[in-house]
């Protein structure tokens, strides 16, 4: 239990306001919470009077430029040029001094961006790569899927032309379209005497519809 001196004894008031005129207010707070723990242990152990030569001398102490209540016309902006110029020179003298380190992190941080960078845009790529098309979700291609003589899982989308002769006749009432698309591969396209080769495939007449492209020329 505390004694009845240290209990009734408390810190000198002109030390504390000292402190709190000259101390930034984000460490005021701390410094005195634990300056008055230690003068409370002091009382007990030393005697009232020598606690508070000591908390005085501690006090003091903390009259330096680091503990200095900053306000506004001697606060330096972290936007201000001046500021922002001093960090780049730091910054390059530390670059500078230690090259072969931060040629390392530097290079590590760019491959590391790199390479995020690029499998951002392959998924991004593999998500919206069809919506450009209206009801997209609901556009599907049929493909086969089985498995090979030798065991393996394969999926082809070459299929037998009979299979959408049965998917028009049997199941048209399921879907808008079923339309047939000729394997891509090198197409020649001719208009008088100019001759174009580009790969392409050829599909039938519905293929506009249902891919919600609108014709700007020709049939």
């Amino acid at each position: 239990m505390k004694s009845k001196d240290e209990c009734s004894s408390k810190p000198p008031k002109w030390a504390d306001r000292l402190l709190l005129w000259f101390c930034a207010s984000d460490l005021a707070e701390t410094i005195l919470g634990d300056l008055h723990e230690d003068y409370a242990w002091k009382v007990a152990r030393l005697g009232e009077k020598k606690a508070r030569w000591y908390y005085w001398r501690e006090v003091l102490g903390f009259i330096k430029p680091r503990f200095l209540k900053r306000t506004s016309s001697i606060s330096f902006r972290l936007s201000s040029p001046d500021m922002i110029r001093n960090y780049f020179k730091i910054a390059f003298r530390n670059l500078a001094k230690n090259k072969g380190y931060s040629t390392i992190n530097i290079g590590g941080l760019a491959v590391g961006m790199a390479v995020a960078m690029l499998i951002g845009l392959w998924i991004n790529d593999e998500l919206t790569f069809n919506d450009s098309f209206k009801n997209h979700e609901r556009i599907a291609q049929v493909r086969e899927q089985g498995i090979s003589k030798e065991g393996k899982r394969y999926s082809n989308n070459s299929l037998p032309y009979p299979l959408a002769t049965e998917l028009k006749a049997n199941y048209a009432s399921y879907f808008k379209h079923i339309l047939l698309a000729q394997q891509p591969e090198e197409c020649i396209l001719a208009t008088g005497e100019t001759k174009l080769t580009r790969k392409g495939q050829f599909i039938e007449a519905g293929a506009p519809e249902m891919l919600s492209l609108t014709m700007l020329k020709g049939t």
